[in-house]
């Protein structure tokens, strides 16, 4: 079973969606030290803690992934007024 995973991209489509199997999100939690499910939110461009963020995009950067990850992930980014 594939999961969608949607990122934001800068181009005119708006969101590109990526699949993920359920292992290859285990392999990056296993990989960044984190929960599946933080993979999931950071993913989903969800507010997590700057460590997690950091490590998960450490580990999708091995990966060849680094891609799928939203630029604004992070509790203290700035949200548009």
């Amino acid at each position: 079973m594939l999961l969608p995973v949607f990122m934001r991209n800068q181009c005119a489509i708006g969101e590109v969606m990526a699949k993920l199997t359920p292992h290859e999100i285990r392999s990056i939690a296993v990989a960044a030290m984190v929960d599946p499910r933080s993979v999931r939110k950071a993913l989903a461009g969800q507010p997590l803690a700057d460590l997690t963020v950091e490590r998960i995009r450490s580990a999708l950067a091995k990966t060849g992934r680094s891609g799928l990850l939203p630029a604004s992930t992070g509790p203290n980014t700035p949200q548009a007024a």
